[in-house]
């Protein structure tokens, strides 16, 4: 079974890669997909859970990272307020849009 997670992660890092969005990590060049907030299922007129931002990408480009790391992608900066390996070769910056 680890043969098809290996592949598997070696598919995310190859997707990333060719289809990822280029950015800067504290001015080093990386690549990977922003998301954005969305508002997730409501109940009774109450939002259940928002998603903030997130930039994935692969483990080795998110090794310099750390808290109040800046990351410039599209055009708007954020700063990172959590590092999340996802276990699979990708590791997701939890960010907050900096002013």
């Amino acid at each position: 079974m680890q043969q098809f997670r290996d592949l598997f992660a070696a598919a995310d890092v190859a997707i990333l890669a060719r289809l990822g969005e280029d950015a800067t990590l504290d001015g080093l060049p990386v690549r990977g997909e922003l998301s954005s907030p969305v508002d997730q299922a409501r109940l009774s007129g109450q939002i259940t859970g928002m998603q903030g931002f997130a930039f994935r990408l692969p483990d080795n480009q998110a090794a310099p990272a750390v808290l109040g790391s800046v990351l410039v992608v599209l055009g708007q900066t954020y700063k990172v307020v959590a590092i999340v390996p996802e276990g699979s070769g990708i590791t997701a910056l939890e960010l907050r849009l900096s002013a």
